[in-house]
């Protein structure tokens, strides 16, 4: 807990105290409820970074390009840009399993439990602000804790921020997708090397992805912060 709190002195955890954008994958909903709950509580803040959020259809662009420093992406679109050789890397899991909502490949292969969406950055980023990238997983921890807990306020956050929202939709969509956040994880965002390998098997069977990525390059499965084993 208070490695979440974001104490300091320990390595990983410094107070960058910088702006950040992150970028949402398409127009908000239950899965980003986290992020929204972890800026309007001021999780971002407590923990050095204050968070600008806004969607985009576009966050694998924006991030190459250098106009914005975090995304929440797919997983195979992630994939995908690392076959065309573009510096992007996956730092924490947005979800653990594919859920309702995230559009998901049609294919005959049964698939595994994977994280759907994942955080993304560059390795540029990583090198010039990894503090800011640590301090942001440790607020959206946060938040989705806070989501999972009380779905109540997760949804009255979201339509409060975001016109045109339906809270009933928004309702029931959490009681789909909260279980997602964390399923089979030690800790939000937990980026699991074996969901990774069995995603990578599988995505080439059915499809998906023309080779393997390389999962080291990929992702960096360092930077959540998990409870000791």
């Amino acid at each position: 807990m208070l490695a979440l709190a974001g104490c300091g002195g320990q390595p990983g955890f410094e107070r960058p105290d910088a702006d950040a954008s992150l970028l949402l994958d398409g127009r908000p909903d239950a899965i980003d409820s986290g992020i929204y709950l972890a800026h309007e509580r001021g999780y971002d803040e407590a923990e050095g970074v204050t968070l600008h959020v806004s969607p985009s259809r576009h966050g694998l662009a924006a991030l190459e390009s250098g106009r914005a420093e975090m995304a929440i992406v797919s997983i195979e679109d992630l994939a995908r840009a690392r076959e065309r050789g573009r510096d992007v890397v996956g730092v924490m899991a947005a979800v653990q399993e594919p859920v309702p909502g995230a559009a998901a490949p049609r294919t005959r292969p049964r698939p595994p439990r994977y994280p759907q969406l994942v955080l993304a950055t560059t390795r540029a980023v990583l090198a010039d602000r990894e503090p800011v990238v640590r301090a942001t997983i440790r607020a959206l921890q946060r938040g989705y804790a806070e989501a999972q807990d009380d779905p109540d306020s997760a949804v009255a956050t979201l339509t409060g921020a975001v016109r045109g929202l339906d809270s009933a939709r928004l309702s029931a969509q959490m009681d789909q997708v909260a279980p997602a956040f964390t399923a089979g994880a030690a800790a939000y965002g937990q980026l699991r090397s074996s969901a990774l390998r069995a995603w990578a098997a599988w995505a080439v069977r059915a499809g998906v992805l023309r080779r393997a990525p390389d999962l080291a390059s990929t992702f960096d499965t360092d930077l959540v912060p998990t409870p000791p084993s």
